[in-house]
């Protein structure tokens, strides 16, 4: 019987990233499992009972999708701010299939393991028909949504440089010219999956509201009644 949990310590051992002074970096691996318990569970959708979802390539997969950041961040050819900046390349998506491939060679059986490289080789195909890839990608796509996306966006300026209102006129930026509606209309499949994205971007305006009136102390301003006298410079 293949076990799960070894697959998981697997990945882990894979995906946390080693950085500088000895600490790691657990954005990646905290990424991947996410995706894949995530894909799991719409597998349980009831669109999908009528068809044989194997749980076990949907799980190595899906653990390992973007694995391929790991080894080349490994191998010094990528920056750490530019790990989950993009969708990942043909190369990256090779690179991750093989590790998987080296890494669960013990655990999986031929069959599975085969499978589940196939999964990620397939994942830049967005007319992929392999169901085991169709919910990876949907687990994956639906993770840009929500306070998921502010986390991810926050992380990457914090890395760069970039201060917090950064990424939150950024955010801002998107949602005013409906780019996360354009983006659940074109990368998500399934009419379940885009409500619930709907519903964390809805969640994401409340965080984002919150965020920006915290930074700008204007909660701190109302409570106050303006008592202070001084006048707010202009804001940028």
């Amino acid at each position: 019987m293949i076990d799960l949990d070894a697959i998981r310590a697997r990945a882990r051992r894979d995906l946390v990233l080693t950085i500088e002074r000895g600490r790691t970096d657990v954005s990646l691996w905290e990424h991947a499992d996410r995706v894949t318990r995530t894909a799991c569970e719409i597998a349980g959708f009831p669109e999908f009972t009528d068809q044989e979802v194997n749980l076990i390539v949907l799980t190595a997969a899906g653990l390992y999708h973007d694995a391929g950041w790991a080894v080349q961040y490994a191998e010094g050819k990528i920056a750490r701010e530019e790990i989950l900046g993009k969708v990942p390349s043909s190369i990256q998506r090779e690179l991750a299939a093989s590790r998987m491939e080296q890494s669960l060679g013990d655990l999986l059986g031929a069959d599975a393991l085969g499978m589940a490289a196939m999964c990620i080789r397939m994942l830049n195909n967005h007319k992929v028909d392999l169901i085991e890839a169709q919910l990876i990608l949907e687990a994956d796509n639906l993770d840009e949504f929500g306070p998921m996306s502010l986390w991810r966006l926050a992380r990457r300026y914090a890395l760069e440089g970039k201060g917090l209102m950064a990424a939150i006129e950024s955010w801002q930026t998107r949602r005013q010219y409906g780019y996360w509606d354009a983006r659940i209309n074109d990368t998500l499949r399934f009419e379940a999956v885009k409500n619930i994205a709907r519903e964390r971007l809805k969640s994401l305006d409340r965080v984002i509201s919150d965020l920006r009136a915290h930074h700008e102390a204007e909660d701190v301003a109302q409570a106050a009644g303006g008592a202070s006298g001084l006048s707010h410079p202009q804001k940028r």
